[in-house]
């Protein structure tokens, strides 16, 4: 038997049809700049300028989709399989290992459950 792969991924998109548009003074923008691209939400951001021509802030557009992913592997030499979740019911990355037994059809039943925003039990079964 051949291996082809060491993992398996998953990536989706959180969607909604509206479009979400705020402002930040300059001081704070590079800030917001820096969160919304480590989290991999695509926005554009234009400059607001005063009267005068000067910027004096910068607006944020952001048309509501957030990239999540979830990546397993098993751990070399183990029982255990490595679960990397990004942007999964919040934004930010999570790891959590799980021992093979454990990862059975109620596990990722709750993990679909929580993928979809449904009500379910994940975090009283994941192991961090």
């Amino acid at each position: 038997m051949t291996i082809l792969s060491s993992h398996v991924s998953l990536f989706y998109f959180y969607k909604a049809p509206q479009v979400f548009e705020f402002e930040r003074e300059l001081g704070i923008a590079p800030r917001i700049k820096d969160v919304l691209w480590r989290y991999g939400i695509v926005h554009t951001a234009e400059d607001v300028k005063s009267e005068q021509g000067r910027v004096v802030a910068v607006s944020f557009i952001i048309p509501w989709q957030v990239k999540g992913s979830v990546f397993v592997t098993p751990l070399p030499d183990s029982n255990v399989l490595h679960f990397s979740l990004k942007n999964i019911a919040k934004l930010g990355e999570m790891e959590l290992e799980m021992p093979f037994d454990q990862v059975d059809a109620t596990f990722m039943d709750e993990l679909s459950k929580l993928l979809l925003g449904q009500e379910n039990s994940f975090w009283k079964l994941a192991k961090f």
